[in-house]
């Protein structure tokens, strides 16, 4: 069973960025794939000041990122693992995580717990939660019998969910990272 994990480039034109993922999916598909797992923030620079503006309201459907995951994971017919992108909801922004059945229906969607904060003087100063709002709880996907094994993903931020691993029945773990260079090279 092949599981893609896909890089993307990530611009300042959202449809770019979204045609870029498709692309990126259609591909992983056409080699083999039978999931398929995005990076954080696909759909925008990371950048607090960008979080606001790409933002999407999944639960309201106003969400042309998450749409085109849903579409995609049916084309063709693999499970989407959305890496993650701002999501509008009740007033709140969040770091969500969306993932898509191989019909194309959402089976989970999980707000990063932990927000990415740091500050190591004369090197990187970024807080997440300036403009981010922490998610409440770990999730447990079940991706179905048809689906690649490991059939059931957690998606933690750090050690401190790994109880939700043993509870939760998971046969595998998934980890949606972001990565920082925090010096030359």
């Amino acid at each position: 069973v092949k599981i893609a994990l896909c890089q993307l480039k990530v611009g300042t034109d959202k449809d770019t960025n979204i045609a870029t993922a498709k692309k990126a999916i259609s591909t992983a598909a056409a080699e083999g794939a039978r999931m398929v797992i995005l990076p954080e923030m696909w759909n925008c620079p990371y950048a607090n000041e960008s979080f606001p503006i790409y933002a999407e309201d999944i639960d309201a459907g106003d969400a042309p990122s998450a749409s085109m995951l849903a579409e995609a994971a049916k084309e063709h017919s693999v499970v989407v693992v959305g890496g993650s992108i701002p999501e509008r909801h009740e007033g709140s922004l969040y770091n969500t995580c969306c993932v898509f059945s191989t019909t194309g229906e959402i089976l989970a969607k999980h707000r990063k717990v932990h927000l990415f904060d740091i500050n190591i003087p004369g090197k990187i100063s970024f807080k997440e939660s300036d403009t981010l709002t922490a998610g409440d709880q770990g999730t447990v996907v079940d991706t179905g019998d048809n689906n690649p094994p490991p059939s059931s993903f957690l998606f933690l931020a750090i050690k401190a969910l790994s109880g939700c691993i043993k509870e939760g029945g998971c046969s595998g773990v998934g980890f949606c990272l972001g990565g920082w260079l925090l010096g030359g090279g």
